[in-house]
């Protein structure tokens, strides 16, 4: 029945749309990966019919289920069918060390006698040997894989893209199939038949790096999708992982000098003549344009250079830059950056940048936050500075990919040859017309080409205000070392991709399938984003219907109706400190004696490490829970395999974890205990799992279960904890239980485990040990759970300084990392490891009668307190766990959705404050950006509340906080700025509400209620899911109210209001035609606390626009003011204190209006 269901099931989803994601998360031992082979081999016949492709991706290519189906197409005699149809893709060096020495009879001499094969033969031949010292073994596997196969491929490559033998890739292809002379390659890379094949196996890293087939120009899989491919990945869940490390080594990889990278840029601008080769346009350019407003190409270079030159000028950057050594102290200094800049090591400071005319050079400085630019002491704010740089370079990658577009159809149009002149190609061609440094060019063109951007109209959507997700983060330092001691270099690391955005990518292109026992687990740290998944994709997101889950759950207790027959014994051990591990111990021993001496030997050893991991307590809390476990196995008789998950594998002489020692301890317990049913030597009956040799050991210890023989397997996590199969053969001494009516496996499964609490599940922040690539992981981590509300925006930044401090080898602040494990996300991570670790031992239908599940007890609280998905099937070995641990009185708090909404919350006011305070503060107006904005003004005036999320379009949600109950208020905390704190319930913090914006004050006057009414304005808060967030409302929604009510009343007084050009937008409000400035104020209270303060913000802005004269006008009275107005002594400036008061027009007021407008 579950065969049928699930079969049914992914047929049903399968087919249901070309695009989109579908998450199947079954239990291990359910039959996802058999029902997916057998789907495959029902379906490839359509889909190769179609031209479509079906993939398998999965974490380890080991893991990659190709050789069962091929026994599927062998069983109904289809061989031929299978060399035709499917194709495993390995990387090219494992390529090249399965298949070369056994063709090297079929390779040709002009190949053979080159020196770049000799090598390459040499060194595979070294590395077959197994008695290499490690390192050397090391060395030779990096050799071989980054210089000798790349080498060699090109010597293929070349010959391959002669014109004069091949015209174009079919040509190519026919050779390799057909002749002699070029068959071997095929038999060498298979990879060449790539796009020939229906069905294709690789590992999730080979689907993410470029795809070498030796016929055409490499490419990425996620670029090169057919259309409704279907895209199954396996162990889903755990492929982010994977993404992420390839993001971070990218990222690292490809840093960037970025004042050194605009400079050149900007002087090859400068002296360039425009090429028509490159500025003529297209006949697709010409054809595709019609009635858009597509810049032309020469038109595109002169934006180029224009941008340049202006920012250029604006920093005088024809002088060097350099660290005034007397402030700076560090030989790197840190900003952060992700929707807003974080001055990392000292947040009292600023960096900026003094230019020095004489000494021409740009001295990069530091000074406190509050001091502004001035006569006697000018600079720039180096935020600014980076904010420009890094707008131009990401217009300069569009203006290249437009170009390059272009250039693309250009070369294609007069070619007589039917291949296309590849994408990739016209970008790096135009990269080298720039004058890019080789080292530059790959990286750019990889993003390029990545996110290649065509020619269209600008989406509407808020990108600065775009989830983490989809803007990513980075950071710049200011680097000084001796070898450019006369100037400083501003590096530039970005990640603007993201596991998540590959993923969505991905399932806009191709139908998605995501199987794993714990595919929908609430993780942001160990799975994708599920919420923000559903979010981006939307209909595209498909989830079971709970029908569906019910009959999966049923056929689930179906299909494993057997344990009804059989015992699972869950328990706990260890101790929550070291007084607990001494005592548990004791009772291990029998003898305090022995304790104290090993505790002894332990702590000589290992002194008084202030290091957690490695501190006493924690080492012998480790020793006192393998014994225990041991002791276990000892006294259980029918613990026939026992399998000890770890999260570090013991070794000889290793202080942290002695296998000596344990040997001996553990041969100690074997020796006295006089019932054992054990007679081999210990060092056989105790099994070391690990990495190194794993094959080879893992079929021994597979032969010994099934001749009878009892093992304690000691592993970890990381080696077996998921993917690994341990089931064996059934011995001849144990009658194991058939658990249901499926033909029994000829395989039983290990009955007991030990569960070590799961560790480093974040990366640990050891001091002096910290590298950059762990930096960078943890900066992740830290964003991700930012994201789901696990921590606030506070947390953050504590915890960002914390990690550059450890990466700086600096002491740390005082705050503690510990919350990082309170969260929802790191119990749900935890929960997973130990999920998918107990699924090895539950990979058959044939079960010992008793099965012993041991957790360390400090797993409890995060069983107890986890919010797994409803939706999840679960093991009953898992459920089990779960039970025993919910005996315990002792359980924490729950986890508090709450503190999690009012961080979300917290983190939406922060990046709506940094998108208001970098639009006014640093950016300049543009046309798109000023009907942005006014288009912002519009939604706030018509929603400043929404009751649900059918009233809310994508576009604004960036915009809005979310209530924990539909409501029409909240409190919120603006120390700063940038800095919003948002609490529901805390009445300390400032009211926020209907009346704290004076909106029900405003309504009270028939004139504006009317004005609302009309044009679809809000003229209440109705208790809603979702409110504008702080900064929306006092520095949007205020001042749109001031202006739409402000031009009435000037509208009723027949005088014209002339909206702002874009060179003075949002300087003030309006101007009359007399070209006197109007700007309306919303204040309560003094009309202007800091008089000259605010006069002198005026005064700037008045002369940034050549004002002559401003007039700011309040609308409402504050209590009890009377009306006078303020006039300075130059008439500049002018200051009337309201225009209404007790919900009428002044009189007063409009005669003054009346009488200054006509002069």
């Amino acid at each position: 029945m579950k065969k049928n269901l699930i079969s049914q099931t992914l047929h049903n989803y399968c087919n249901q749309s070309p695009q989109g994601l579908f998450l199947l998360s079954m239990p291990t031992g359910f039959g996802k990966t058999y029902n997916v082979l057998d789907f495959i081999y029902k379906n490839y016949r359509d889909f190769a019919s179609q031209g479509r492709k079906i993939f398998f991706v999965t974490n380890l290519k080991k893991n990659l289920p190709w050789e069962d189906l091929q026994k599927r197409f062998d069983e109904d005699n289809l061989q031929e069918e299978f060399k035709k149809h499917v194709l495993f893709i390995d990387s090219n060096v494992n390529a090249i060390k399965a298949n070369l020495l056994s063709i090297e009879d079929d390779i040709p001499k002009r190949y053979t006698q080159t020196p770049q094969y000799k090598d390459l033969v040499k060194y595979l031949n070294l590395a077959k040997k197994t008695d290499l010292p490690k390192e050397f073994e090391d060395y030779i596997n990096l050799k071989i894989a980054s210089e000798l196969e790349p080498e060699f491929r090109r010597l293929i490559e070349q010959e391959l893209r002669d014109k004069k033998n091949f015209t174009d890739k079919p040509s190519r292809l026919r050779a390799i199939k057909e002749d002699r002379e070029y068959q071997w390659i095929g038999k060498l890379y298979p990879a060449v038949f790539t796009d020939e094949k229906t069905v294709i196996f690789l590992s999730i890293n080979k689907f993410i790096v470029k795809n070498s087939t030796l016929v055409e120009a490499s490419y990425s899989f996620k670029e090169h999708l057919k259309k409704e491919s279907l895209i199954f990945i396996d162990e889903f869940d755990s492929t982010k992982e994977t993404i992420l490390q390839n993001i971070i080594e990218s990222g690292i990889k490809n840093r960037i000098d970025l004042i050194d990278f605009f400079v050149d840029i900007h002087n090859h601008l400068a002296k360039m003549e425009d090429s028509k080769n490159i500025t003529k346009k297209s006949e697709w350019w010409i054809k595709e344009s019609s009635g858009k407003k597509w810049l032309p190409p020469d038109e595109l270079l002169q934006t180029l250079r224009t941008k340049s030159q202006n920012i250029f000028k604006k920093y005088d950057l024809q002088h060097k830059c350099k660290s005034d050594g007397e402030e700076f102290n560090r030989k790197r200094n840190f900003l952060f950056y992700d929707y807003r800049f974080y001055s990392i090591l000292d947040a009292k400071k600023k960096i900026v940048v003094a230019t020095d005319t004489q000494g021409n050079i740009n001295w990069i400085r530091t000074c406190d936050n509050d001091i502004s630019s001035s006569a006697n002491n000018t600079f720039v704010d180096i935020r600014s500075l980076l904010i420009e740089l890094s707008s131009f370079l990401t217009y300069f990658q569009k203006g290249i990919s437009y170009l390059s577009q272009n250039y693309k159809h250009l070369k294609d149009e007069g070619k007589l040859d039917k291949e296309l002149f590849a994408f990739e190609f016209a970008v790096k061609s135009l990269l080298h017309h720039f004058n890019v440094d080789d080292k530059d060019i790959d990286l750019l063109a990889n993003k390029i080409v990545a996110g290649e951007v065509v020619y269209k109209s600008p989406q509407k959507n808020l990108k600065k205000l775009a989830p983490f997700y989809e803007s990513g983060f980075s950071y710049y330092s200011v680097v000084d070392k001796e070898d450019h001691d006369t100037l400083s270099k501003i590096q530039m690391i970005e990640f603007d991709q993201t596991p998540e955005s590959f993923l969505v990518d991905i399932c806009k292109k191709a139908m998605v399938v995501g199987i794993s026992a714990t595919a929908n687990i609430n993780s942001n740290i160990g799975n994708y984003d599920i919420e923000y998944l559903k979010s981006s994709l939307n209909e595209l997101f498909f989830e079971l219907q709970n029908n569906e889950i019910s009959s999966l759950q049923k056929a689930y207790e179906e299909s494993t109706n057997g344990y009804d027959r059989l015992t699972i014994k869950a328990s706990f051990i260890g101790g929550k400190s070291l007084e607990e591990s001494k005592v548990n111990l004791e009772r291990v021993f029998d003898d305090q004696a022995i304790v104290n001496d090993i505790y002894g030997k332990l702590k000589f050893e290992i002194g008084n490490k202030e290091d957690e991991d490695n501190s006493i307590d924690f080492v012998f809390g480790r020793y006192a829970k393998i014994l225990t476990a041991w002791k276990y196995f000892l006294d259980n008789h029918d613990c026939h395999g026992f399998l000890c998950l770890l999260n570090k594998l013991p070794k000889r002489k290793d202080p942290q974890l002695d296998l000596d020692k344990i040997i001996e301890y553990a041969k100690d317990l074997l020796d006295d205990d006089e019932s054992t049913d054990i007679v081999d030597d210990i060092s056989n009956v105790i099994v070391i799992l690990s990495s190194e040799n794993f094959d080879r050991e893992k079929e021994k210890l597979l032969n010994d279960l099934a001749n009878g023989k009892r093992r304690f397997i000691v592993s970890t996590y990381q080696t077996v904890g998921s993917g690994q199969n341990l089931q064996f053969k059934i011995p001849q001494n144990i009658q194991p239980i058939h658990t249901n009516n499926r033909d029994k496996d000829g395989c039983m499964d290990i009955n007991a485990i030990y569960l070590d609490k799961p560790t480093h599940l974040m990366v640990a922040l050891n001091y002096g040990n910290v590298s950059e690539h762990d930096l960078i992981k943890y900066i992740f981590q830290l964003e991700f759970l930012r994201e789901a509300g696990d921590i606030s925006p506070k947390e953050f930044k504590s915890e960002l300084t914390r990690a550059f401090r450890a990466f700086l080898k600096e002491q740390p602040n005082n705050y503690s990392n510990r919350y990082l494990y309170n969260t929802n996300a790191y119990s749900s991570l935890l929960n997973k490891f130990i999920i998918q670790a107990i699924g090895r031992i539950c990979r058959t239908n044939m079960k010992a009668d008793k099965i012993h599940i041991l957790a360390d007890i400090t797993i409890k609280e995060h069983l107890n307190n986890v919010s797994l998905p409803k939706n999840m099937i679960l093991i009953h070995e898992y459920n089990a766990l779960v039970r025993a641990a919910s005996l315990d009185s002792d359980i924490s708090d729950p986890h508090n959705n709450l503190i999690d909404l009012e961080n979300k919350a917290s983190y939406v006011s922060c990046k709506t404050a940094s998108y208001i305070n970098q639009r006014l503060l640093y950016g300049s107006w543009s046309d798109d950006s000023k009907e942005e904005w006014l288009e912002i003004r519009q939604q706030v005036l018509k929603q400043p509340t929404v009751i649900d999320d059918s009233q809310l379009i994508d576009r604004w949600k960036p915009l809005y906080l979310q209530l924990p109950i539909p409501n029409n208020y909240y409190y919120f905390n603006r120390p700063s700025d940038s800095n919003v704190e948002i609490s529901f319930s805390n009445t300390d913090f400032s009211l926020m509400d209907e009346t704290t914006v004076r909106l029900s004050e405003l309504m009270k006057i028939d004139s504006f209620y009317k004005l609302f009414t009309k044009n679809g304005w809000a003229t209440s808060f109705l208790p809603s899911k979702y409110m504008l967030t702080p900064p929306m409302f006092n520095d949007i929604y205020k001042g749109a109210l001031g202006e739409v009510c402000g031009k009435h009343v000037f509208e009723e007084l027949n005088i014209p209001l002339i909206e702002l050009d874009v060179n003075e937008f949002e300087v003030f409000d309006f101007k009359t035609e007399k070209n006197v400035y109007i700007d309306f104020k919303f204040w309560s209270g003094a009309f202007i606390r800091d008089a000259e303060d605010e006069i002198s913000k005026i005064r700037n802005k008045m002369e940034k626009i050549k004002a002559n004269k401003v007039m700011i006008i309040n609308l409402l009275a504050p209590k009890d003011q009377p009306f006078k107005v303020k006039i300075q002594k130059d008439i500049s400036i002018i200051e009337i204190p309201y225009l209404y008061r007790n919900n009428s027009i002044d009189k007063e007021a409009v005669n003054f209006i009346l009488g200054e407008t006509n002069k």
